[in-house]
């Protein structure tokens, strides 16, 4: 359950966690957000600090169903980026990455989560390691933190799975 996160997280040696991607698809995500019907995301939590979900300002009304504080990407200036690096996406999403960390004074162990392509997953982590000196990229292969976290359910997971149940046996009963 979420609420185990830090545990889960010093048990693992992790300063912070990173989860990223579509919510359609990505466990991680969809557990992180709560369900919350985003297009896309990044959340990142900080060690004995509460998860904080960053989202398109055009989705800000959905990304209240998460429950999380909510930054909007503009504060990341991910279009100014780009521009900087003269329309090279993964310079801009490594900077975007790292602007983000350094906003929650992240540093140290950081594990990455979410669903992305594996090439691009590939060239953006090898790329984001050597361009974050004070970051170790962590990556877990099989029972992965957030896969251990969702094995169990505090009361207001537990609920919102009843809830789901029910308007599933709701539209097929109809």
């Amino acid at each position: 359950m979420r609420q185990d996160l830090d545990r889960l997280m010093k048990a693992r040696n992790l300063d912070g966690i990173l989860v990223s991607g579509q919510i359609h698809g990505n466990p991680a995500m969809y557990y992180m957000a709560n369900g919350a019907g985003l297009t896309q995301a990044t959340i990142v939590k900080k060690i004995g600090e509460s998860p904080v979900l960053i989202a398109a300002p055009m989705e800000r009304e959905e990304a209240k169903a998460a429950g999380l504080p909510i930054e909007l990407t503009t504060r990341y200036n991910f279009m100014g980026l780009l521009k900087k690096h003269k329309g090279d996406m993964l310079a801009a999403k490594v900077e975007y990455t790292q602007k983000i960390l350094e906003a929650h004074h992240i540093k140290g162990r950081v594990g990455f989560y979410g669903m992305m392509e594996q090439g691009s997953a590939y060239a953006f982590l090898k790329a984001f390691h050597e361009a974050s000196p004070d970051i170790e990229v962590v990556g877990e292969y099989d029972n992965d933190l957030l896969s251990e976290a969702r094995t169990t359910k505090d009361k207001a997971e537990a609920e919102r799975i009843r809830q789901m149940g029910q308007r599933t046996i709701a539209v097929v009963k109809d």
